[in-house]
């Protein structure tokens, strides 16, 4: 059964803080509108799968983490926003629209983002792309995004999942 994500974040606005994610069960999720994850970062319980079914856009405020035998899926109608702050995310993360890393203000390198698992932006097929707003000092050899594949994401996904098709292009 499907369980809408505002009840189970016990907020109208539907942002969830770290508290709300810690605590809950594994299932499947869904919101009928714009998601924000909030607060400390993010733990997904052991040995647990979630699929999180946004219609809308999610804005990700917060490391999350996704620990190994445990699967976590965000699948958004709108475009996933990866807020300055943000150092780390793990899980599959796919966005009808734009994948945008935000740019953190002021001068200054910014610190790299390192998303353990996948991206799919532009899942819609229409005109959307992956937008990387950070440069760091020593681009020229660091990529200010690194992507670090987790084949244990597809193993223990439910089984509609479970086939993929790769493309994977380096851009500078």
């Amino acid at each position: 059964s499907v369980t809408q994500l505002e009840t189970a974040c016990g907020d109208v606005g539907i942002i969830c803080d770290s508290s709300d994610i810690n605590n809950l069960p594994p299932g499947i999720y869904s919101s009928p509108k714009r998601v924000t994850f909030n607060g400390a970062d993010y733990a997904f319980r052991a040995n647990s799968n979630y699929v999180f079914l946004i219609n809308g856009d999610l804005d990700i405020n917060t490391n999350i983490t996704v620990p190994v035998g445990s699967t976590a899926i965000f699948i958004v109608s709108g475009e996933i926003t990866v807020a300055d702050n943000v150092r780390n995310i793990q899980g599959i993360y796919s966005a009808n629209e734009n994948f945008i890393v935000a740019d953190p203000p002021g001068p200054g390198p910014d610190e790299q983002l390192v998303i353990e698992g996948s991206v799919v932006a532009n899942a819609g097929r229409t005109s959307f792309t992956f937008t990387n707003g950070r440069t760091l000092a020593n681009n020229d050899t660091t990529p200010a995004v690194q992507f670090i594949y987790r084949p244990d994401f597809i193993l223990n996904s439910p089984e509609l999942l479970r086939f993929s098709n790769y493309s994977i292009k380096e851009v500078a």
